[in-house]
C-alpha cells in the first residue's frame, strides 16, 4: 500500500469529532484482514475493517483517535514504513531503477485469489469449455444438441470461478445462445427459444440477476399507457427477447438478459412521469358538467391537434358538477382554456337549461311541490320560479261515516311562486278534467326564472333553471326516487256474541310461558307475536259454525309504504237530500220531484302503514261498521233513514308478522219472536192463550284481526303468492277429494300446481 493510500477522515458524533486513518480498500475480504494483521503490529490503536457493500469493497481503518496532530503522525509514521517496504521491493528486481510505486500487475497480483488463473483459449470448442466452467464454478449444465461451434477467451488478469462464470455467459450471448436456471441445473440452449423459457428470476434466484443472467421482470407503469411503450422498447432489444402489454393493470413483461432489461426500466423510469400524464378537475359553476363533456369529446374527435400524442379522456362528474380531463400537460391547458369559456352565465339572464328526469318510482305530480319548495328555500331572492302540474283527476273514495277517508283521496293541483304555495283540491266527484296551473313571479324581469313542470303521462319532471339548480334538484331527485317497500296486510273481521268474547280473550291472550291468563278488555288494541292469524281464524270459524258469530270479511293486500289500502265491503242506499212539491199557487206548472244521495252502508276498513326502524310498523288505523237502523228504513224512501256508525281510529306499532286485535264495538238488538197455533192463536180474547211472545235481546261484539308482513325483496313477494295460491288450490282440492262422486281425472278442473303455471309463448302451435 503507497503513502497516499492512507488517508485522514473526520467523524462527529454527539457534538464529539473523531478521526479516522483508511488504510486500503480491498476486493476480497482475506486481503484485508492480511492487511489488518500487517497495522495491528504497527500502531497502537483499533484497527477493524467496514464493509462497503454498495462498492462491494472492504475498508481498513484505524480509529477512532480523539486529536488530529495524533492522527497526522500516525499517517506520517505508516508512510514511512511503506516507502521502506517499496524500496525493498525494488532491490529485489532484476532492474537497477529505484521504483516508486507498484507495477498495476503485481498490485492486482497481490490481490487476486487462490484458485484465479488466466483464461487464453483460440478456437475451443464451445462444448469442451462448458465442461471447464462447470468443473471450476461447481456447477450443472444441460446443454441442447443444436449448441455447437468455436469460441475465444482472452484475459489479461487472473479471474475468480464468479468472474469466469459472468465471462462464460457473455461468450454464450455472443454466440447466439442462453443459460436458463432451472434449479440445481442451468439449461444452455439458443437465444430463439429462451423467452419461453426464461424464469423469473426476480423470485427464482436467491441473488438478483445480473450482467447476462436471463430474466423475467414486470414493471407497472403508473402514467403512461402501456400498449404506447411497447413500439419503443422494442428496437431496443434482441430480435428473439420479448415485451408485451397487460393493459387491465397497466403493467410491462419484459423477457431477456438482465442488462438489457435494467436498462429499459431507467427508460421506462424516465419515459412513465406524471408530468408526462395528469388528471385536472375543473369545476364549473354555470354550465352542465354533462353538457361540456359531450362538446370537448367532440371537439377532440375533429381536432387532430388536441391529443395527438397521447391519449386524451374526458369525463363528468354530476355529483360535483366538474370535469375529469387526463392527458397530456400541454393538452390539459388548452383543454382548461376552453373549458373557462364555455362556463359562461348567459348575458341576457334567460335561462336555457333544460332536463327531463325519468323517475322510476315516485308520481311527477306528488315530487312537483317538494322541488318547489327546496328551489325556493335556497334560491329565495335571487331567482323567480315557475312551477306547473298537470293532475288527474283523483279516484272517489269518500265515506260519509269517515273523517279519514273524506280527506285523504283529495287530488291537488300545486302551484308555487317564490313567495307563498297554494293548494287547491278537487271537488268531491272527482270528474274535473286535468288541468294545468302555474304561477309565474318576477314577470318582465331579467332574472333567471325556475320551471319545475311534472308531466304524469311519462312520469317525468321538467326542470328549466340555471345549471347550479338543476343540479341540487337532481341530487334530490335521485335521493327521494329509490324503491319502496310493501307490506301485506291480512285483516279478520267477525261479530262475535259477547259472552265468547272473554272466553277468547283467556285463550289467546294467555302467557306461554308461564300459562296464566291475562285480561282480555274489549276496546283496547292488543298485540300477540305468539300468536298465528291461523288460530284466531280456527276459532272464530268453529263460533261461525254454532252460529255463534258472524265472519263479516276476510281480506288481505298489498300496499306500498305509507300509501293507505282501503278494503270496503258493503252496499249504497238511496237517501232524499231535496224535494221540489208542485208549486199549486204559482203561475207556472212545474212537475214535483226528489233529489237522492248515494251513501255508503259498509264495513270500512282504512290502513295507513309506515315502516320504521327494523322490522317495526307504525299503523294509522280507521275501522267502522255502518249499518242502516232497520226501524227507520222504509221501501218508498219517503222518510230520512237512521244509520248506526261503529268506528275506531286509532295508531299502534308493532313488529313485522304481529297481529293487531281491536274490539270493543259492541252491536245491541232487540227482536219479538211471536209463535202462535194456527187459527187458535187468532181468536180475540182467548187467542193470547195459544201465543207465545219472547222478547230476544242479543249483544254482538266486532272483533278486528290485522297481521302486517313487511316485503322488501322478490324473494318475500314470490314467497306470499305461493303461499296464498297453494292455499286456493288446496281448497279446491279439500273440496272435490270430499264428493262422493270423486274421481282422479276431477284434480284437473283444479288450479294447476304453482310451477306448472307457465303462460304459452304468444303466437305458439298448440302442443
Amino acid at each position: 500500500v503507497r503513502a497516499n493510500d492512507v488517508n485522514i477522515s473526520t467523524v462527529t458524533k454527539d457534538g464529539n469529532t473523531f478521526f479516522y486513518l483508511q488504510a486500503g480498500a480491498y476486493n476480497l475480504e482475506k486481503d484485508a484482514k492480511i492487511r489488518q494483521n500487517e497495522l495491528a503490529q504497527l500502531v497502537d490503536q483499533k484497527v477493524e475493517i467496514k464493509n462497503l457493500a454498495d462498492k462491494h469493497l472492504y475498508l481498513v481503518q484505524i480509529g477512532p483517535i480523539d486529536d488530529y496532530q495524533t492522527a497526522r503522525a500516525l499517517k506520517e509514521k505508516l508512510s514511512q514504513k511503506t516507502e521502506k517496504q517499496f524500496k525493498q521491493i525494488s532491490k529485489n528486481q532484476t532492474s537497477s531503477l529505484e521504483v516508486s510505486q507498484l507495477p498495476k500487475n503485481m498490485e492486482q497480483a497481490q490481490t487476486a485469489p487462490p484458485g484465479s488463473k488466466l483464461w487464453n483459449l483460440r478456437n475451443a470448442d464451445i462444448r469442451a469449455v462448458i465442461a471447464e466452467v462447470s468443473r471450476i464454478t461447481g456447477k450443472n449444465f444441460v446443454i441442447d444438441p443444436r449448441v455447437q461451434g468455436k469460441v475465444s477467451i482472452v484475459s489479461s488478469t487472473p479471474l475468480s470461478s464468479r468472474e469466469l462464470y459472468q465471462v462464460f455467459l457473455s461468450v454464450l450471448q455472443v454466440s447466439g445462445y442462453a443459460a436458463i436456471p432451472n434449479g440445481e441445473i442451468i439449461k444452455i440452449i439458443p437465444n430463439i427459444d429462451a423467452k419461453t423459457q426464461s424464469p423469473d428470476l426476480l423470485s427464482g434466484m436467491k441473488s438478483p440477476p445480473r450482467g447476462d443472467d436471463m430474466m423475467v421482470a414486470v414493471i407497472p407503469v403508473h402514467y403512461v399507457p402501456s400498449e404506447q411503450l411497447v413500439p419503443v422498447l422494442r428496437p431496443l432489444m434482441p430480435q428473439w427477447s420479448s415485451v408485451s402489454a397487460y393493459a387491465p393493470s397497466n403493467m410491462l413483461i419484459l423477457s431477456g438478459r438482465a442488462n438489457n432489461i435494467k436498462s429499459l426500466a431507467e427508460i421506462i423510469k424516465q419515459v412513465d412521469s406524471s408530468s408526462a400524464n395528469g388528471i385536472d378537475m375543473v369545476r364549473l359553476h354555470h354550465a352542465l358538467a354533462m353538457d361540456v363533456a359531450n362538446t370537448l369529446k367532440d371537439l377532440v374527435k375533429t381536432q387532430p391537434g388536441i391529443g395527438s400524442r397521447t391519449q386524451i379522456t374526458i369525463a363528468a362528474d354530476d355529483r360535483s358538477n366538474s370535469i375529469l380531463v387526463s392527458g397530456s400537460k400541454t393538452d390539459r391547458i388548452r383543454l382548461r382554456m376552453l373549458i373557462l369559456k364555455l362556463d359562461k352565465d348567459s348575458s341576457t339572464g334567460v335561462n336555457s337549461n333544460t332536463q327531463v328526469v325519468y323517475l322510476n318510482y315516485l308520481r311527477a305530480e306528488d315530487l312537483v311541490p317538494i322541488l318547489a319548495g327546496i328551489a325556493q328555500a335556497n334560491f329565495s331572492g335571487n331567482v323567480g320560479t315557475t312551477i306547473g302540474t298537470i293532475t288527474r283527476p283523483a279516484l272517489d273514495s269518500t265515506n260519509p261515516a269517515s273523517s279519514l277517508a273524506n280527506t285523504s283521496a283529495d287530488g291537488q293541483s300545486s302551484s308555487l311562486s317564490s313567495t307563498s304555495t297554494s293548494s287547491a283540491p278537487m271537488n268531491a266527484s272527482g270528474a274535473t278534467a286535468n288541468t294545468t296551473s302555474a304561477s309565474t313571479q318576477n314577470e318582465g324581469s331579467t332574472k333567471p326564472t325556475v320551471q319545475i313542470i311534472g308531466e304524469p303521462n311519462t312520469n317525468s319532471i321538467i326542470l328549466n333553471a340555471p345549471a347550479s339548480i338543476i343540479r341540487i334538484l337532481k341530487t334530490v331527485i335521485s335521493q327521494l326516487d329509490i324503491k319502496p317497500a310493501q307490506l301485506l296486510i291480512e285483516a279478520l273481521v267477525a261479530e262475535v256474541d259477547e259472552k265468547d268474547v272473554n272466553n277468547l280473550g283467556i285463550e289467546w291472550g294467555s302467557n306461554q310461558q308461564t300459562g296464566n291468563p291475562k285480561d282480555f278488555r274489549p276496546g283496547f288494541a292488543i298485540i300477540n307475536s305468539k300468536t298465528r292469524i291461523d288460530d284466531f281464524q280456527a276459532q272464530i270459524y268453529a263460533l261461525a259454525r254454532e252460529q255463534r258469530a258472524n265472519i263479516l270479511s276476510t281480506p288481505s293486500v298489498v300496499v306500498l309504504d305509507n300509501r293507505q289500502a282501503k278494503i270496503l265491503i258493503g252496499k249504497q242506499v238511496s237517501i232524499a237530500t231535496t224535494s221540489y212539491p208542485n208549486n199549486a199557487g204559482g203561475t207556472t206548472t212545474a212537475s214535483p220531484f226528489t233529489t237522492f244521495d248515494r251513501v255508503n252502508v259498509a264495513l270500512h276498513l282504512y290502513v295507513r302503514p309506515q315502516i320504521t326502524r327494523g322490522q317495526g310498523i307504525q299503523l294509522q288505523i280507521d275501522q267502522g261498521n255502518d249499518t242502516l237502523d232497520p226501524a227507520t228504513a222504509t221501501t218508498d224512501n219517503t222518510t230520512t233513514p237512521t244509520f248506526n256508525i261503529s268506528s275506531i281510529v286509532t295508531s299502534v306499532h308493532v313488529e313485522s308478522g304481529d297481529i293487531v286485535v281491536l274490539g270493543g264495538l259492541i252491536q245491541d238488538s232487540i227482536g219479538n219472536d211471536n209463535n202462535k197455533l194456527p187459527i187458535l192463536g187468532d181468536i180475540p180474547g182467548i187467542g193470547r192463550l195459544f201465543q207465545r211472545n219472547i222478547r230476544n235481546r242479543d249483544k254482538r261484539v266486532l272483533m278486528v284481526f290485522i297481521k302486517p308482513i313487511i316485503l322488501r325483496n322478490e324473494r318475500d313477494n314470490l314467497h306470499v303468492t305461493g303461499e296464498k295460491y297453494n292455499y286456493v288450490r288446496q281448497y279446491q282440492l279439500d273440496w272435490i277429494r270430499s264428493q262422493e262422486a270423486f274421481e282422479q281425472t276431477d284434480d284437473e278442473t283444479v288450479l294447476p300446481p304453482l310451477t306448472q303455471g307457465n303462460l304459452p309463448v304468444p303466437f305458439s302451435a298448440p302442443s
